[in-house]
């Protein structure tokens, strides 16, 4: 009776540790290899799910927290405790759920499940992409391009070339007949297709379209306020204005379409929130105002805007890069091989010696030129960059400081979670560079691309 009493107490307790391992404390489902097989772990490197199945990918929609995965050439997906909430019987599926769908793949066509597994929408189509409005789904079929709703409910009949996503004024791009138009979420064509091209409605509402290889403007009704007469129209920027090309020189129009300076220099940039423009004339840069007038005199060999500190890069006679205020003062000089515009934290690269290096807004380094050349990689959520030195990576915060030093072969950033490779294992760190996983995976989260493979296809939404 005793021992019967001990086994029980000990399964007790067996199963009581195999549920609170199961059990995921932390936000993110992340998949992670050893030993050839994937499993997934949270964000402090425990095992959510033992390595077992021959591919996964992780959850990129927390609403849902459901991550596909991979065993015997059919796919499932987990939920964040680990749990197979739908059974591995899909040829491909998708990373992404939408108001409670995901995208199958079988027999080369497209359809729908949702979070239980049921197939809500068969696959039919041939291409499928869920839209930003009204849970709306574009598809194809026939190389036609048409919408549905998320119970299959046809609301655009496929007929179309090209559909584009919906912008913010709920008008998307549509082709029909090789000209571009704009319809509504409904449907119903508010812009007839008349243009060889078009770009979508911006957040002002307004779409640049071209009629002949000549660029004007329309607002949400069709009207034009920009006349198609413009070799080229750059966006609008925050004050309402755009740069216009025509007979090869450059100028300004508004909003309503009137020209505030006439076409009349070789080049020119778009005017900063400080009112200035960088203008080219006889080969050499200065910068004009919102009514076109020269404030500082066309003498480098190069200007960029203005950023929010109020300076701007140059290029002087020496062929180096300094930095000028907006009287046209030289207040760091010209010494760099190249440089970029400040960015809101005050700071700016600069380059010498094929070497990146960072600098405040006295000129002064707050990183010398030892960064290799386009490996600074920013990740705002974290308020961190991951930099690379001779090969090797490290971290700097907003204002350029080396916050964590680079040692490390790879860094791979998955939401809040920092991936460090070492040794060819992955381990986890947090933002002060501290471990919190020691390196120990062959591979993680794995790589962001369509795979092909007969019926096995994945596909992420971006």
């Amino acid at each position: 009776m005793k021992k019967n009493l001990l086994l029980i107490i000990l399964l007790v307790v067996l199963t009581n540790i195999t549920t609170a391992q199961n059990k995921n404390n932390g936000q993110y489902i992340i998949p992670a290899v050893i030993e050839e097989k994937w499993g997934f772990i949270n964000e402090y490197g425990q095992w959510i799910v033992e390595p077992k199945f021959d591919y996964a990918y992780p959850c990129n929609d927390n609403s849902v927290a459901m991550a596909p995965f991979e065993l015997n050439g059919k796919w499932g997906y987990v939920d964040k405790n680990g749990k197979i909430v739908i059974e591995p019987k899909f040829g491909g599926v998708s990373d992404y759920f939408s108001n409670g769908l995901t995208k199958i793949f079988e027999n080369h066509l497209w359809g729908c499940i949702d979070t239980k597994g049921k197939i809500v929408i068969e696959p039919k189509y041939d291409y499928m992409k869920f839209l930003s409005t009204n849970g709306l789904i574009l598809v194809e079929i026939n190389d036609k391009c048409g919408i549905i709703d998320r119970t299959g409910r046809i609301v655009v009949e496929p007929k179309f070339e090209s559909i584009d996503d919906f912008s913010t004024n709920g008008l998307a791009r549509i082709k029909l007949n090789n000209k571009y138009g704009f319809m509504n979420t409904t449907g119903k064509i508010v812009v007839e297709p008349q243009f060889d091209n078009a770009e979508a409605f911006s957040d002002q509402g307004f779409a640049f379209v071209m009629i002949n290889n000549e660029w004007g403007c329309i607002d949400k009704t069709g009207k034009k306020i920009i006349e198609t007469k413009y070799e080229s129209i750059k966006p609008f920027n925050t004050k309402g204005l755009a740069r216009i090309e025509q007979n090869g020189k450059y100028g300004f129009i508004n909003t309503s379409g009137k020209i505030l300076v006439e076409p009349q220099f070789d080049d020119a940039d778009a005017f900063s929130d400080q009112g200035l423009a960088p203008v080219k004339i006889d080969g050499k840069w200065g910068y004009i105002n919102d009514k076109g007038k020269i404030v500082i005199e066309p003498t480098f060999k190069k200007a960029l805007p203005f950023a929010s500190n109020g300076l701007a890069a140059v290029k002087a006679n020496n062929n180096k890069y300094g930095y000028i205020n907006q009287t046209g003062m030289m207040i760091i000089q010209p010494q760099f091989n190249n440089a970029t515009i400040f960015d809101d934290y005050g700071v700016a690269e600069v380059f010498l010696n094929d070497k990146k290096g960072l600098i405040d807004a006295t000129g002064k380094y707050i990183i010398e030129p030892i960064i290799d050349l386009m490996k600074i990689e920013k990740h705002p959520n974290l308020g961190l960059s991951v930099i690379d030195v001779d090969n090797e990576k490290g971290f700097i915060d907003n204002s350029g400081k080396i916050v964590i030093k680079p040692q490390y072969d790879d860094v791979l950033i998955f939401g809040e979670v920092i991936f460090v490779k070492k040794n060819k294992k992955w381990g986890i760190i947090d933002k002060s560079g501290k471990t919190v996983a020691e390196p120990q995976f062959v591979k993680v989260v794995g790589e962001f691309l369509s795979i092909v493979d007969d019926d096995i296809y994945i596909e992420f939404d971006e």
